[in-house]
C-alpha cells in the first residue's frame, strides 16, 4: 500500500484499494451521499496538486480541503474509466449529490501502471454556495468567465449549453482534437459542420476551449 499520509489536504483514510465495479459503486453511496461533489480522477502522484488545482475546483465553489480520496492503486486504463464512470453517474443520478458535467469518463488515462497507478477523489461544494444540482448550477460561473472579468451570466450558460451539445454529439477523442490549437477554430469547425452545428466564431470557440479545459 502507498504512502498517502503525504497528501495533507485530502481525507485518504476511508479509500479502497483497486476496487471492483460493485463495490466502488457501494462506496460512493456511503460516501457521496449528502452535500454535493466533483468527482475528478488523476495520477497517485499528483493527488498533493490536483484536487487543489483553482481550475478545476474553484474555492468560490469547492472546499478543496475537503476533498477525500476515493480509490487509489487504479493499474489498468480501461477498467479506471469504468470506474470513475460509475462513481459519476452514481453520484450524479443515482444520489443526486455529483455536480460533474459530463455523465462518463472521457480523459485518456495514459499509462496507469502499477509503476505509476491512479486514483479516484471527490471534491465538496461549500455548503454556502448550494446544498443542491439545480442551486450549483445557477450559480456557478466557469473559472475562464471569472477571469475575463464581469461577463454576462446569459453568456456564460450559453456557453457551457453548447459545449455540453457538442459533447453529447461528437467522440470524445476528436473533440479532443479539435480544441489543441490556442487560437484556431478550423478543427472545430469541421466537425461542427458534420455534426450539423453553427460554425463558432474565434472568440466562442476560444471561450468553449477554456471550458472544455477547465472540465477535462
Amino acid at each position: 500500500m502507498p504512502d498517502l499520509s503525504q497528501f495533507t489536504h485530502l481525507d485518504t483514510t476511508k479509500s479502497l484499494d483497486n476496487p471492483r465495479l460493485h463495490e466502488l459503486s457501494a462506496h460512493v453511496d456511503w460516501l457521496l451521499c449528502s452535500g454535493l461533489w466533483k468527482i475528478g480522477s488523476c495520477f497517485e502522484d499528483q493527488l498533493g496538486t490536483r484536487p487543489q488545482c483553482a481550475s478545476h475546483y474553484n474555492p468560490q465553489y469547492f472546499n478543496r480541503d475537503g476533498a477525500v480520496l476515493i480509490a487509489f492503486g487504479l493499474v489498468d486504463t480501461a477498467y479506471a474509466v469504468q470506474l470513475e464512470t460509475v462513481g459519476i453517474q452514481r453520484a450524479k443520478f443515482n444520489l443526486r449529490t455529483g455536480v460533474n458535467t459530463k455523465s462518463r469518463d472521457g480523459v485518456p488515462h495514459d499509462h496507469y501502471s502499477p509503476v505509476r497507478p491512479g486514483a479516484l477523489y471527490a471534491v465538496p461544494v461549500r455548503l454556502d454556495v448550494a446544498t443542491t444540482q439545480d442551486e450549483f448550477k445557477q450559480v456557478h460561473v466557469s473559472y475562464y468567465f471569472k477571469r475575463k472579468g464581469k461577463v454576462p451570466l446569459r453568456r456564460s450558460e450559453k456557453r457551457a449549453k453548447l459545449l455540453d451539445e457538442l459533447i453529447d454529439a461528437i467522440p470524445m477523442q476528436q473533440l479532443r482534437r479539435a480544441f489543441e490549437s490556442p487560437t484556431s477554430p478550423r478543427e472545430l469547425w469541421k466537425l461542427q459542420r458534420k455534426h450539423d452545428f453553427k460554425e463558432s466564431n474565434k472568440e466562442i470557440y476560444m471561450e468553449l476551449r477554456a471550458l472544455f479545459d477547465e472540465r477535462y
